[in-house]
Formats: structure tokens, C-alpha cells, sequence
């Protein structure tokens, strides 16, 4: 009777074996799959995401004095933006070397119209500072 447990246990064992190994070469197919969602889902590393994130540049007075003194460049940018993005965006669009980026968050303000209560205002601006003598031609040229 001992013999026929014995034989029983080796058979176990070659199945567990077997399914074993199918279950890692299961595993690593996902975990294949995975690593390739990711890589899709992976939205900041497109050109249209980073060209989304910069609005617009600001064109004031305090704008273009930095610009001309301490080679700073002012955006508007989306809220959602951070500066890591914003740094990858302005590298890729403008080809310049971006040594800092500075962010300032204006807050909405709340207006009250005939008792309609709302927002006004607001946003997000960076500061981006760029490598000495690199340029970005969207501000005109002072004289």
C-alpha cells in the first residue's frame, strides 16, 4: 500500500511542475502586456500633450524687461501643467536648453452678478529660465 502513496506523490509532483512553469511563462505574458499599457498610456512624451500645456506667452512690460536682463521668459500654462512638463514642453517647441522653470498659481476671484456667484481669473504662469545666450523669437526685439 505504501508503494501505490509513493508512485501517487511523484505523478503530484510532475503536475505541479508542469503547472508551475505554465503559470510563469502566464505571467510574464502579462506582465508584458503591462509594461506596454503603460508605455501607451504614457501621454506626456507626445508632442500635441506638450504643446497643449503652453497657452500663450506674456507680452507686458515686466515681461520684456526680464527677458532683456535676466534671459526669463513668462507663459501662461494649463493648471494642471508642473514644471517637469512645462520643461519638456519648452525644450521640444522652442529648441532651447531650459535651465529653470518658476511657477506662480494666480487664484480665481469670486464674482457676484445680479446673485449668479462665479469665478474670475486666475490660472497658472511659468517663469522659465533659458541658457545664456539662447533666444526665443516670440518677443520683439528692443532697441
Amino acid at each position: 500500500m505504501k508503494i501505490f502513496g509513493r508512485n501517487k506523490k511523484i505523478k503530484d509532483d510532475k503536475k505541479t511542475e508542469k503547472n508551475e512553469k505554465e503559470e510563469n511563462v502566464v505571467k510574464e505574458e502579462k506582465k508584458s502586456q503591462v509594461v506596454e499599457e503603460k508605455e501607451a498610456k504614457d501621454v506626456s512624451s507626445t508632442d500635441s500633450y506638450l504643446y497643449s500645456l503652453i497657452k500663450k506667452p506674456r507680452l507686458s512690460e515686466k515681461a520684456l524687461e526680464l527677458v532683456s536682463s535676466q534671459n526669463k521668459y513668462i507663459f501662461d500654462v494649463v493648471e494642471h501643467a508642473n514644471k517637469t512638463e512645462i520643461k519638456k514642453a519648452i525644450e521640444k517647441i522652442f529648441n532651447v536648453e531650459v535651465v529653470k522653470v518658476n511657477i506662480v498659481k494666480r487664484p480665481h476671484k469670486p464674482k457676484n452678478l445680479r446673485g449668479i456667484i462665479g469665478k474670475k481669473g486666475g490660472g497658472k504662469k511659468a517663469i522659465v529660465t533659458i541658457k545664456k545666450g539662447q533666444k526665443i523669437p516670440i518677443y520683439p526685439e528692443q532697441k
